[in-house]
């Protein structure tokens, strides 16, 4: 992938995170119609909370992607950490309404993508290095 695609890629998690946020927190009764409603639950609230300062993250990061690699990672393990426990609720438990296999493979996707570009901006990175060091001259 390019570096202009990454660019929009982040801009999409970012959308994702906030649109997708804000259907569950609009549509819980509906979306839990089969289940107890976790509506007024605190920890709900937090974690859609979550949701959305998350998908701020990856906006910022689309703004400026190699300043803010760092929370690349933190995506990776924050849509990791969901995807696992939400799958173990889906699967194992047969606690969660089926709705949320959609956040759950669509986060499989970007964590994919993100470490994609982790890669490709370590490639970048040493590249340009390297294109620096033949340009001055210099030996590492």
């Amino acid at each position: 992938m390019t570096e202009g695609l990454y660019r929009r890629m982040f801009r999409d998690a970012a959308l994702w995170n906030i649109l997708g946020g804000l259907f569950v927190a609009i549509f819980t009764r509906r979306i839990y119609s089969n289940y107890p409603t976790p509506a007024n639950d605190v920890f709900y609230q937090l974690w859609i909370a979550f949701v959305l300062v998350f998908g701020g993250a990856y906006w910022v990061v689309y703004r400026d992607m190699y300043a803010n690699k760092n929370m690349v990672w933190l995506g990776i393990v924050g849509k990791s950490a969901f995807c696992v426990i939400m799958l173990y609720h889906l699967i194992l438990e047969n606690s969660a309404p089926r709705f949320f296999y959609v956040p759950v493979f669509g986060d499989l996707i970007f964590i994919v993508l993100f470490g994609m570009f982790l890669r490709f901006s370590a490639r970048e990175r040493s590249s340009k290095l390297v294109m620096s060091q033949e340009y001055t001259g210099e030996d590492e």
